[in-house]
């Protein structure tokens, strides 16, 4: 099937609804700023290029090096791939996770230029993962470390440092964030994992899945979540607690769709898994909010 405008395929290959995971643990990290007067525009906008950009980098990564490797083809059950799909080249493809790279470096050596150039370490290791999560000797994701990698640089890399770097300063509260964020935004790849089950385990891809059983990809979506909800629980007030009731129950309707959802069904699940990420951000920051 061809897309159906010119824009589908780029759209399909940064996979938009996948986003959120960049974007709301540096949501966090910003309202904290704020709430403890230590916010500042250019650093946040800064980190949200380098979060979103870095994302991308991956999602393309992911994109090429899982089709030049065979792990996905016009089979697969997630959503339509387009260099599977024909839709895009090698070159294309290759283009823009260079021009992602770029951006990620560029904005990222602005920080460095503005706070300390011991950071371009961490520009290095960010860079490094997004490609590392797919490709190389070694990739995370064919190897168990999936959810490591986006439990440290989806959840504690993004919320620590984006706040660290205005604030110049680190106690309990940004850790519990970014754990909570880690956590949560795992989810994602719990989805992911859980749908691509059968196909992994036949291509000999070990996400902790495969490595566990089928069975544990709603038990670990449980677990996590759960952990991420009650780490929120330290910065509830009263008014505070009717926004986590109104988040477990986006948590529980995800959960019990999980449980009882096959297939390319399981996509939609993952697009709204994605979106309860966003609604944790939210509630967090709302919850920061309600302290000042």
């Amino acid at each position: 099937m061809k897309p159906n405008y010119k824009l589908q395929p780029w759209v399909k290959l940064i996979r938009p609804f996948t986003l959120t995971a960049s974007l709301s643990p540096v949501l966090v990290a910003v309202m904290l700023a704020i709430r403890d007067h230590s916010f500042d525009w250019i650093d946040s906008l800064l980190c949200i290029i380098v979060a979103l950009a870095a994302q991308i980098t991956s999602n393309i990564a992911n994109e090429y090096f899982d089709f030049t490797s065979k792990t996905d083809d016009k089979e697969s059950l997630g959503p339509n791939h387009p260099m599977s799909m024909g839709w895009l080249s090698k070159t294309q493809v290759k283009g823009a996770m260079v021009v992602s790279i770029m951006i990620t470096a560029l904005a990222g050596l602005v920080l460095c230029y503005l706070h300390s150039w011991a950071y371009l370490l961490l520009g290095v290791a960010v860079c490094l993962g997004a490609i590392g999560y797919s490709a190389g000797p070694w990739p995370f994701s064919k190897h168990g470390l999936g959810d490591l990698a986006v439990f440290l640089f989806y959840g504690i890399v993004p919320t620590f440092f984006t706040y660290y770097l205005q604030a110049g300063r680190s106690y309990t509260d940004i850790w519990l964030l970014a754990v909570g964020m880690g956590l949560i935004s795992d989810c994602i790849l719990i989805v992911n994992n859980y749908r691509d089950y059968e196909d992994d385990r036949q291509k000999g891809k070990k996400t902790i899945i495969v490595m566990f059983g089928k069975e544990f990809g709603p038990k670990l979506y449980f677990t996590c979540g759960a952990l991420s909800l009650l780490l929120l629980f330290p910065f509830a007030k009263m008014k505070g607690f009717i926004l986590l009731c109104f988040y477990i129950l986006i948590f529980t309707s995800n959960f019990r769709a999980l449980k009882t959802t096959e297939g390319k069904a399981l996509n939609k699940v993952l697009a709204k898994t994605a979106l309860m990420v966003l609604a944790y951000a939210l509630v967090a920051s709302l919850l920061l909010l309600l302290e000042m």
